[in-house]
């Protein structure tokens, strides 16, 4: 065959009349011709799904369409109509475009806020998740409202920490079968209040570290004052951790919070225990329980010198720094047995009963609803296990009481990731029961003052003789009271739980120990206000 005229027959078929015939040889000649082809001749693909090249040779060759959508707007129906009449239907599926939101907008505050002018502070915006869809719908996913309130791991995946919207905690792995609304029915609405403008004013009383107010200070008709002053003045209170004072610059001082300090407020215990809850919430408003001592018995003898008007006052935060006297129900100071143990909490149920069934009252003694209150209690002083302390085990044992209940045990300061602090050696432990330790947390159980800094009713009050859990506890109960301030569509269950979230390890010496911190000794670990001011990263 002649090479030129074999390559014209490769480079021209479209030439279609042309005769391709092999020249020399004793085969003969060949010829092979196409028959004409008209350009409207109907060509019918098979139906498909493919969006690929058969559905484009229909529509290159359809005179016109008609589309529709199915109702869940994901199944796109396209049936292309030929001149001659003829009909070919082809489905696809188009997934939507999902935006996420971004923080259009970063807290700031008025120019004038430190005037204490009751501004309101321009809180930070999420924009929402939406599905925008091929046939033009956009479904709103995530709105951050209680009908579609943010994900938590959308938020975290984004670091916007403070949303100021709701929040639903993590669905991920969740059991077969089980719904998002089955498992989370609650939501954690995390928009703010307005803040109270006077908590740059409060920052601002320790400014030089500490704080002596100008006149003594009151307590259920106590009276604390300083020692070391001419004239009459108030005790020298020392500075709270730095996280509280940040807290109260941003506004957050547990206004709006009505705190209930139960406690020996006759005494000298009641009065430092209300001082320590009224350092880290300025802002709150505080009631005094009397608690009496009849031998085996915390009986409730009347409400402190508040006077309370028509509906019970709605408390948000319960501190109880008292525990069942071990010595009277086991007639031994020290040193007890299990069975010992066992038996003072058989004999002190009748009174633990007294107490639970109060902390449930909707209207106690018509003065006080206990129903939505986080209640912080001390977790003892005797070395033990937490549940081995009467009270503690009998507030854990109802599962009504035990979702917004935290035991406090003590730490022997504040600790920070700088300096990391021990817990003290006379603290309970957060023990073994499951239903006490997975309640446990620890601040110091330390005071905020020195020798001859405070005096109560007149006599000098020794900083290094008060010591204890039952000082551990209100500082906790000021930072609920400071959270439910921030976020006051919480309930009690939710703002428990998010203490208990938010609290850390890192700030313990067991952290860095190499074998970690127990939980039956540590429980939570130690509560961080800071964190539980912005709780998203760390909901369950």
């Amino acid at each position: 065959m002649n090479a030129f005229f074999w390559l014209a027959c490769q480079l021209l078929p479209l030439l279609l009349l042309l005769a391709c015939a092999g020249g020399g040889g004793s085969g003969g000649a060949t010829t092979a011709t196409l028959g004409p082809v008209k350009k409207d001749e109907q060509v019918t693909p098979p139906k498909t799904t493919d969006p690929g090249g058969a559905v484009q040779l229909i529509q290159n060759q359809a005179q016109s369409n008609e589309i529709t959508w199915s109702a869940d707007h994901l199944t796109k129906t396209v049936t292309y109509v030929f001149p001659d009449g003829s009909r070919n239907t082809v489905s696809v599926t188009v997934n939507p475009v999902e935006q996420t939101p971004a923080l259009s907008r970063s807290a700031s505050y008025p120019s004038n806020w430190a005037n204490g002018d009751g501004s309101d502070v321009v809180t930070p915006l999420v924009t929402a998740r939406t599905k925008t869809y091929g046939d033009g719908f956009v479904e709103v996913v995530e709105a951050g409202t209680v009908t579609k309130p943010f994900l938590q791991s959308t938020l975290t995946a984004l670091a916007i920490t403070d949303p100021n919207a709701v929040v639903r905690a993590s669905i991920d792995n969740l059991p077969a079968g089980v719904s998002a609304a089955a498992a989370l029915p609650n939501d954690y609405d995390l928009r703010w209040s307005k803040p109270d403008s006077n908590g740059p004013g409060y920052a601002n009383r320790y400014a030089n570290g500490s704080w002596q107010p100008a006149y003594a200070l009151n307590f259920w008709g106590q009276t604390l004052s300083g020692q070391r002053c001419f004239s009459p003045c108030g005790p020298n209170i020392g500075q709270p951790a730095a996280e509280v004072i940040d807290a109260w610059k941003q506004g957050w001082t547990g206004k709006g919070v009505n705190v209930l300090i139960e406690d020996f407020i006759d005494q000298t215990h009641g009065a430092i225990t209300s001082l320590l809850a009224y350092r880290y919430a300025p802002g709150a408003t505080l009631y005094g329980l009397n608690i009496g001592i009849d031998q085996r018995n915390h009986s409730v003898v009347d409400l402190g010198n508040q006077t309370v008007t028509g509906a019970p006052v709605k408390l948000g935060v319960v501190n109880a720094s008292y525990v069942a006297d071990l010595f009277s129900l086991t007639n031994q100071h020290s040193g007890w047995t299990d069975a010992q143990l066992i038996q003072a909490r058989i004999n002190y149920a009748p009174s633990a009963v007294l107490i639970t069934n109060r902390y449930q009252d909707a209207s106690y003694k018509g003065q006080v609803n206990y129903t939505d209150a986080v209640f912080t209690k001390a977790a003892g002083n005797d070395r033990l296990r937490s549940d081995q302390e009467p009270i503690n085990k009998a507030l854990a044992d109802i599962p009504a009481i035990n979702s917004r209940l935290l035991i406090v045990g003590a730490l022997d300061q504040a600790g920070s990731t700088n300096l990391p602090v021990n817990m003290a050696s006379y603290s309970n432990k957060a023990g073994t029961d499951a239903g006490v330790n997975s309640r446990f947390l620890l601040a110091s159980g330390t005071v905020p003052f020195g020798n001859g800094d405070l005096a109560i009713n007149g006599m000098g009050v020794t900083a290094s003789s008060n010591v204890g859990t039952s000082y551990a506890a209100p500082r906790v109960a000021g930072m609920v009271a400071i959270v439910r301030s921030k976020f006051p569509n919480l309930n009690a269950s939710q703002t428990a739980s998010i203490m208990l979230d938010t609290a850390r390890y890192d700030t313990l010496t067991c952290y860095y120990s190499g074998a970690g911190c127990d939980k039956t000794i540590y429980g939570r670990g130690e509560a961080s206000l800071s964190r539980a001011l912005a709780p998203v990263g760390k909901l369950r």
